[in-house]
């Protein structure tokens, strides 16, 4: 039987404990510890001994369960129907468990190519800066390259904007597959549709007189467009098994349709072609002799010798559907002719089979019929029925009479008999105890996976199991929950009972092997151990603060709320660590935005959001909402404060009223308030009492309002018969009237209603938002961009002359080091004219725009302090040389900037790997300070380690001025990230978040 000590005893040797459990010796243990124990008590230990028949048949139920326990552990999982519940022993396939969000670009490659059938492939390339400088990073640019029969139907469409359509689907098909599974703190900048350029090969290309012409030319075209365009194949899972792959390195990555691609197939984008590879490949088919005359012509370009680049915009596409081809085959110095119809329909079929999705059909079938089995998998064993259990009175010999009916014994009333009687039941009554272990631990054996799962029914809020021990003969006259003495034998009753799982008989049984506080500590432990399967520790302060905060006069019974917590976490284990990193998906509509993978992840570690009552079944869904709505009775006021002398707040007129002996200073109602910096007006209406006020009570009420130990409920000493609701704020000297009643019932309910009231909008206002910084990115085509180049000292030495866009000013900080380390000593020369609207140069050690200056002004400024001229120029080259020379910049700085909408600039280093949580600082749990530390602890523990993480405590009033922006940009961006909409919005929230972080 599963107790605590084994609980974590990974060292279990089965074969000890089957050895140890054998008929014989534990007849032998049995019978040396009655010796050893009964001493000179009991001197006949021979067979016939009653004792030792009892030992003998107690010691062969114990090796019938030795026996049951021995099974395969498949079999004893298995249910009636044959099949193991994978859910609820928390069982995954490989697929499931192994795969992930994206994480690399590779998994994005794999992800795309599997998800949009229109591409054959498919690039993302970081945008880096070439001055290594501090950039925005985290950008990518998706390059796609369409396949073959999609280009050539695109190329049949003669109306632009159908063509056009055509393209923005595939385009959005794309988009969507990033933006669902992209990762936090990174996007995509832009998306480019490669073009076609036509490239022709011309060559001459000696066969074997046998060759079939059509057929081998078919085959060199085919080979020509695997060597311009090398095709990306999908595995199946055995094909990969059959390579040395394992598992983990199969199923790493995102879950994939169509198969399995490896990382070796996903090659980066070809820059060229070398006619000397053309001519490899053709070379290398059989029946070709020798290749004569190749090569190459790419917009009207011949290349014979020389690489052929491919720019950035365009991939190479072989037109291989005209009726002349440019590739001869020649036999003895004769051109051999060519059926061009057949050549076509044959190598239609060469380039159907080398598309992206399988080499040959089977192995289509053989990845369909794999996926099937994945979704449907089912793991079988052989059932027995391990909870069975048959009495071991049925074992004893005729003359212990214990398999007789005890109504038969019953009938004859001789006082022989009734002593007879007598003895049977109490031996019956003695052996059931044992009986009753033994069932026990046959019900324990069958329920394993009940003690190792997450769910949590009514009839599974167990770790004990047991089962009552009916089959005994004559049990019926022997429970005493049944049976009292007087009951006939009534074989009607008797069967009722027995189907009454709750009569009292099963509850005391039940009560008495398992409290509920052991089964609350056993099934925590016991669910902790499963999520560290998965290495997930759950810190347990969060649920302990909410149920201190929110949850102090509830009952909760043995479904507590930290086994509902842990029960939810493991019934959304896969996606949760799935999609750990996994962002919000910006494109979605405006309703139902799902807030991501690891927001999710988040809120169900802090225990926001989630249904106390244990509501929360898997792929429930957590959406992004507004926090400062929940509040709709409590506003925020300015705080109006009298003051005396210096600064010195006034003291509120009060009153004394006598409470429990002792005097209680009560607060005026006209002069009620409490002095705090921010104050809020409070009321709520009760279905008991109407509204109660609590006027000007600090944000710190919210706290202390759902503490029932800060009200009473008091008798008016004024007029003896009002009864006041009072409240004290914890240290304050005196209490304010919240309400006045008739008696003191309604004052209570009224009292209780209020604080259920503050508590759920405590509790819906908890949540966050996390606002990527790299989102808020200016366009990189905008002239937004600057820099400021600093020396070793961080003095200013040259910034920019005017704003221009990324790539811009990349060049422009290229092209002034360049110049430095070109010139040297004569950095001055000409660099009027080479740089004199690309920068100015500082002429004092500060970065205010007043103190730089254009060279040609520059010039003009300095005419007759020529020296001092040339100082400044010194000075600046010799720097920028230094810089150009190291492989660090660590004696100096380049600094890029951004241009917001007011002009000024900004570090764009704020861009760069950032995130900002913002919080509201109201509710109970998020008012103390702790918990603050928890949460900061927390989000830096599971964010990706190269994320920097900020974090923003907004009151009220500043929460409602955030989120006006912030949804309104969420929705803007939706539509048109470029609109001016969205780059107003985007500096509305730019200024709150630098604002609350500098």
């Amino acid at each position: 039987m599963l107790n605590d000590n084994n609980l974590n005893d990974h060292s279990i040797d089965r074969k000890s404990i089957s050895s140890q459990l054998e008929y014989d010796k534990l007849l032998s243990l049995g019978i040396k510890s009655i010796q050893k124990y009964s001493g000179e008590q009991w001197t006949d230990f021979n067979l016939h001994d009653p004792g030792v028949t009892i030992l003998e048949c107690l010691c062969f139920a114990l090796t019938d369960l030795s026996y049951r326990t021995g099974f395969d552990l498949e079999d004893i999982l298995t249910k009636e129907d044959g099949y193991i519940d994978r859910d609820k022993n928390s069982f995954f396939t490989r697929k499931e468990i192994l795969s992930t969000n994206p994480v690399i670009i590779n998994d994005f490659r794999k992800l795309i190519i599997d998800r949009v059938p229109e591409i054959y492939n498919v690039w993302l390339e970081p945008i880096m800066s070439r001055n290594q400088m501090s950039f925005c990073n985290g950008l990518y640019k998706v390059i796609i390259q369409l396949n073959h029969k999609y280009v050539n139907a695109i190329e049949e469409i003669k109306n632009e904007i159908e063509k056009t359509r055509m393209l923005n689907m595939v385009l959005g098909k794309v988009k969507n597959c990033v933006n669902d599974t992209r990762n936090i703190g990174e996007d995509v900048e832009d998306y480019l549709i490669l073009k076609p350029i036509e490239i022709k090969i011309y060559a001459n290309v000696m066969v074997g007189a046998k060759e079939f012409p059509e057929e081998i030319l078919a085959e060199i075209y085919s080979i020509l467009y695997r060597t311009l365009n090398p095709g990306i194949h999908f595995y199946t899972e055995s094909q990969l098994q059959q390579k040395g792959y394992s598992p983990e390195a199969i199923n790493r990555g995102p879950q994939l349709h169509k198969g399995f691609l490896l990382d070796d197939d996903l090659y980066p984008r070809a820059r060229f072609i070398d006619p000397a590879d053309i001519l490899k490949a053709i070379s290398g088919i059989n029946g070709v002799l020798i290749v004569q005359e190749l090569s190459i012509v790419v917009d009207g370009k011949k290349y014979e010798r020389e690489l052929c680049p491919v720019d950035n915009e365009h991939f190479l596409f072989l037109d291989y559907t005209r009726n002349d081809p440019s590739i001869n085959l020649i036999n003895e110095n004769f051109l051999i002719p060519v059926k061009y119809s057949l050549f076509s329909s044959i190598l239609n079929t060469k380039l159907d089979d080398i598309t992206r999705i399988t080499d040959t059909p089977v192995e289509q079938t053989e990845i369909n019929r794999q996926a099937k089995q994945d979704d449907q998998f089912r793991i079988k064993g052989t059932y027995h029925k391990l909870d069975e259990y048959i009495s071991i009175q049925h074992l004893f010999p005729e003359i212990y009479k214990l398999k007789i009916s005890l109504e038969e014994l019953m009938n004859n009333t001789s006082p022989e008999k009734e002593f007879e009687q007598a003895r049977v039941k109490q031996l019956k009554a003695f052996l059931m105890l044992f009986e009753q272990v033994i069932a026990n631990y046959l019900a324990q054996l069958s329920n394993i996976d009940n003690i190792f799962s997450s769910r949590m029914s009514e009839n599974e809020l167990y770790t004990y199991f047991t089962q009552p021990v009916y089959e005994v003969p004559g049990a019926e006259k022997i429970i005493h929950a049944y049976y009292d003495g007087k009951r006939k034998n009534d074989q009607s009753a008797w069967n009722t009972f027995k189907n009454n799982k709750n009569n009292y008989y099963n509850k005391f049984i039940q009560r008495k092997s398992e409290t509920d506080i052991t089964f609350e500590k056993r099934k925590n432990r016991i669910l902790e151990h499963i999520l560290s399967r998965f290495n997930l520790v759950l810190h347990n302060y969060p649920i302990q603060l909410y149920k201190e905060l929110y949850n102090w006069d509830k009952i909760e019974g043995r479904m507590t709320m930290g086994l509902i917590w842990k029960k939810n976490i493991l019934g959304n284990i896969l996606p949760l660590l799935k999609n750990r990193n996994q962002a919000y998906n910006y494109s979605q509509e405006r309703e139902g935005r799902k807030m991501g993978g690891f927001l999710e992840k988040m809120h169900r570690l802090l225990f926001i959001g989630i249904d106390p009552k244990g509501i929360d079944q898997p792929g429930n869904e957590f959406l992004i909402r507004r926090l400062s709505p929940v509040m709709p009775r409590l506003n925020m006021v300015s705080s109006s404060t009298e003051t005396v002398g210096k600064g010195h707040v006034s003291i509120p007129e009060t009153f004394d009223i006598t409470f429990q002996d002792k005097r209680l200073k009560i607060v005026k109602e006209t002069d009620s308030f409490e002095p705090t910096p921010a104050g809020i007006e409070t009321g709520a209406k009760t279905a008991a009492s109407g509204e109660l006020q609590f006027r000007q009570a600090g944000i710190s009420f919210i706290k202390h309002g759902i503490n029932i130990n800060n009200y009473q409920v008091i008798v008016d000493d004024r007029d003896k018969k009002t009864i006041l609701l009072i409240f004290q704020t914890p240290g304050q000297g005196y209490w304010h009237i919240a309400g006045k009643f008739a008696n003191f019932e309604t004052a209570f309910r009224s009292r209780n209603e209020f604080i259920d009231y503050l508590r759920k909008i405590s509790i819906d206002s908890e949540g966050f938002h996390l606002v990527e910084h790299i989102l808020l990115r200016p366009d990189l085509q905008s002239p937004q961009f600057g820099f400021n180049i600093m020396d070793e000292q961080e003095h200013l030495l040259c910034t920019h002359n005017a704003w221009t866009n990324f790539e811009e000013r990349d060049k422009n900080i290229a092209k002034l080091i360049g110049y430095a380390k070109l010139k040297g000593d004569q950095f001055q020369d000409d660099f009027e004219s080479q740089f004199e609207g690309i920068c100015k140069l500082a002429v004092v050690q500060s970065e205010h725009p007043d103190n730089t200056i254009r060279p040609s002004v520059l010039k003009y400024l300095y005419k007759d302090k020529k020296s001092e001229l040339n100082k400044l120029y010194h000075r600046m080259g010799l720097n920028l040389v230094k810089m150009a020379e190291s492989s660090s910049y660590s004696y100096m700085k380049v600094k890029s900037l951004v241009k917001r909408t007011n002009g000024e600039g900004m570090p764009e280093d704020f861009f760069n790997f950032r995130a900002t949580l913002v919080l509201p600082s109201w509710p109970a749990r998020f008012q103390d300070n702790q918990f603050r530390e928890f949460i900061t602890r927390l989000f830096l523990d599971n964010c990706p380690v190269h994320l920097r993480l900020n974090f923003l405590w907004l009151n009220l009033k500043e929460m409602a001025a955030f989120e006006n922006q912030y949804f309104d940009w969420l929705t803007a961006i939706n539509k048109d990230k470029s609109s001016l909409q969205v780059s107003d919005l985007t500096d509305n929230l730019i200024a709150i978040l630098y604002n609350g972080i500098s």
